[in-house]
C-alpha cells in the first residue's frame, strides 16, 4: 500500500458526506490484505463469472439491508451502493493510458449493477480521453446488458460528482438523472477530445494509433506490453500487469465509440510476446487474476501473438528478441518499434496479414 493510496482514501474519507450512509475504507500498513477480501468477508473486492477482480479503495453501503451476491451464493447485512477506485495518476507524470491501470477493478461490481466510479484525484495532467469515453460506451452497453441504470464505470476528477450520487441514493428517479449527467459529461468530454486531436474521424485515430479495422470487419489495437526477457533486470510484466489487465478492456469498449463497429471481435495484439512465453506463463501465472483477466479467456477479446499473424513477410518478426530486451522509449529501440508495429497495423488493415486464432494458446 502506497503513500498516494492512502491519502486517496482519506481524502475520499474525510471529504464525503455520506449522511446515513457507511463507508469501507482501510487505512496504513496491512490495509491491502483487508482491501482483497471479498465485499461478502468484509473487504473491498467483488468478483463475477468466478473470476475474482482488484481490490478497491472506499466502499459505500447501506446497513442493515441484506444485499446477495450471487457470484459466491452467500448474503450480507452491509449492501454497497456506490464502489470508488481511487488513483492520484493526474499528479504522477500519467498522461496516457497509465491513468487506466486501476480500470478493470471495478469491472465485477459494475456487472453486479453496483455504481462503479473511477476518481482521479485532480493534478497537473487531464484525463486521458480515451479511457473516459471507453468506459462511457461500456456503462452504456452494461446498463443495457443488466437492465440496471447503476450498472456503471464512471470516470471523474470532480468530488461533487461522487457527492451528488450519495445525496440521490435513495431515490431512484433522481439517482438515474445524476447518474446519467455524468455519464453525459464523460461524453462530451471524449468528444472534445477526439475532435481537437483527431478531427472526430476514427480512421485517423487508428493511424495515430497503431489499431484499426481488420479486411473482415474485426477490430485490433496494438499494444507494446511485453514478456519478461531472461536479461532484464525486471521483468516487464511485474511492472505493467495492472495496466496489461486493464488495457484490452478499456481499448475494446473504446473502439465500440466507432459507429461502424456492432460489437465485432476485437484483437489485441501483442507483437513482443511469443506463443512460447504465453505457454511457460500460463503455467507460472495460474493463480494471477491480472494473467488471467489480459488473456480474455473470460472476456470476450482474443489476445494475438505474432504466430498468429499470416503473412509472406515473415521476417519482420525476426526482431521480436532484440526489441524486448531494451527500452522501447529511447531511439533506436523506438523507432524500430514503431516501423515494427506500423508494418503489422497497415498489414492487417489492408489485407496483406490476416489473423489466424490458436485456440490451444490459453489453457488455464
Amino acid at each position: 500500500m502506497t503513500k498516494s493510496d492512502d491519502f486517496i482514501k482519506e481524502h475520499l474519507r474525510k471529504k464525503l458526506d455520506l449522511r446515513k450512509f457507511h463507508s469501507r475504507v482501510y487505512l496504513g500498513t496491512g490495509s491491502e490484505k483487508s482491501d482483497q477480501e471479498l465485499w461478502i468477508n468484509s473487504g473491498l473486492t467483488f468478483s463475477y463469472e468466478r473470476l475474482i477482480y482488484g481490490s478497491n479503495d472506499f466502499g459505500i453501503y447501506k446497513d442493515h439491508s441484506n444485499w446477495y451476491d450471487p457470484d459466491n451464493d452467500k448474503s450480507v447485512k452491509e449492501e454497497p451502493v456506490v464502489i470508488i477506485e481511487g488513483t492520484d495518476a493526474l499528479n504522477r507524470g500519467s498522461s496516457g493510458d497509465a491513468q487506466a491501470q486501476r480500470l478493470h477493478h471495478l469491472y465485477a461490481s459494475a456487472k453486479l449493477s453496483i455504481i462503479s466510479i473511477y476518481y482521479l484525484h485532480p493534478g497537473k495532467h487531464s484525463l486521458f480521453g480515451p479511457m473516459v469515453g471507453a468506459m462511457y460506451y461500456f456503462s452504456k452497453l452494461n446498463q443495457k446488458e443488466m437492465n440496471n441504470s447503476k450498472a456503471v464505470i464512471l470516470v471523474t476528477s470532480k468530488l461533487d460528482d461522487i457527492q451528488n450520487i450519495v445525496d440521490n441514493l435513495d431515490n431512484d428517479s433522481k439517482l438515474k438523472t445524476v447518474i446519467n449527467g455524468v455519464l453525459s459529461k464523460m461524453k462530451l468530454y471524449f468528444d472534445n477530445f477526439f475532435n481537437r486531436k483527431y478531427k472526430s474521424n476514427w480512421d485517423k485515430f487508428y493511424e495515430k494509433n497503431q489499431a484499426g479495422i481488420t479486411e473482415n470487419g474485426n477490430y485490433f489495437y496494438l499494444s507494446a506490453i511485453r514478456a519478461p526477457h531472461p536479461k532484464t533486470k525486471k521483468p516487464p510484466w511485474s511492472d505493467s500487469h495492472h495496466r496489461a489487465a486493464s488495457l484490452p478492456f478499456m481499448y475494446k469498449y473504446l473502439l465500440l465509440g466507432d459507429p461502424r463497429n456492432r460489437n465485432k471481435k476485437f484483437y489485441f495484439i501483442v507483437p513482443l510476446f511469443t506463443r512460447d512465453e504465453i505457454s511457460k506463463m500460463n503455467k507460472s501465472k495460474l493463480s494471477d487474476k491480472e494473467w488471467k483477466i489480459f488473456t480474455g479467456k473470460y472476456h470476450s477479446w482474443d489476445i494475438i501473438t505474432p504466430e498468429e499473424i499470416i503473412t509472406q513477410n515473415i521476417e519482420i518478426f525476426n526482431r521480436i528478441d532484440y526489441l524486448q530486451k531494451n527500452n522501447l522509449n529511447k531511439n533506436p529501440f523506438r523507432s524500430e518499434k514503431e516501423i515494427y508495429f506500423t508494418s503489422i497495423s497497415d498489414g492487417l488493415a489492408n489485407g496483406t496479414m490476416k489473423i489466424k486464432i490458436d485456440k490451444n494458446k490459453f489453457n488455464l
